[in-house]
């Protein structure tokens, strides 16, 4: 088993706290800690033969990284694409594949998570203000992993309407998110690009 530590956090409030000048905005920072236990486990397995240098092991793990990140990423990050509040409002009220019951607790966790800018304590308040279970709350989510838009949602004011996701950043295809976005902005009657 691997055994790993991961640290996710805003590297501008680092920074900002460091008082270190910078000119990127908004970065966020994935750490990624593999004990000593992996690391020996990792390099058995790939190359039988520890008496290789330390050099080879490092750039391994280093060329897999995105791959050991990947494995916990979906304990952090819910899947689907970052939108505007008032585009991803829109997009769940005319999404119709759903009952008006499910559309309202979309809506409502929306709402939560805009205001809370937290999406566990969104969730509490879904499953409270509902009377909901583990498996109906679930259920919500799905609902928007399958419409294709995150519940957590960018500020109004942003000049972007849409983002991708960070999990989907990791494995970037421009044209997926292009499509995914001109497709879910169509529901809507939004015209953008091609």
């Amino acid at each position: 088993m691997i055994c790993l530590q991961y640290t996710i956090y805003n590297k501008t409030i680092q920074l900002e706290y460091e008082k270190n000048i910078f000119t990127e905005k908004n970065i966020l920072r994935f750490e990624l800690c593999l004990y000593r236990r992996s690391i020996y486990d990792i390099g058995i397995k790939k190359f039988k033969n520890l008496s290789e240098t330390n050099f080879d092991l490092v750039n391994y793990l280093a060329f897999n990284s995105k791959k050991y990140i990947m494995l916990r990423l979906d304990d952090f990050f819910q899947n689907g694409i970052y939108f505007r509040y008032d585009m991803a409002e829109r997009i769940v009220k005319n999404y119709d594949a759903v009952s008006s019951k499910m559309r309202q607790r979309m809506l409502y966790l929306l709402k939560k998570t805009s205001d809370l800018s937290n999406l566990n304590k969104s969730l509490r308040n879904l499953k409270e203000e509902y009377s909901l279970n583990d498996r109906q709350v679930e259920g919500v989510l799905s609902a928007f992993e399958t419409l294709g838009i995150n519940p957590v949602t960018l500020p109004n004011k942003s000049i972007d309407l849409a983002k991708p996701n960070v999990k989907e950043l990791f494995m970037y295809d421009g044209n997926k998110f292009i499509y995914n976005c001109q497709r879910l902005f169509k529901s809507i009657g939004v015209s953008v690009g091609k």
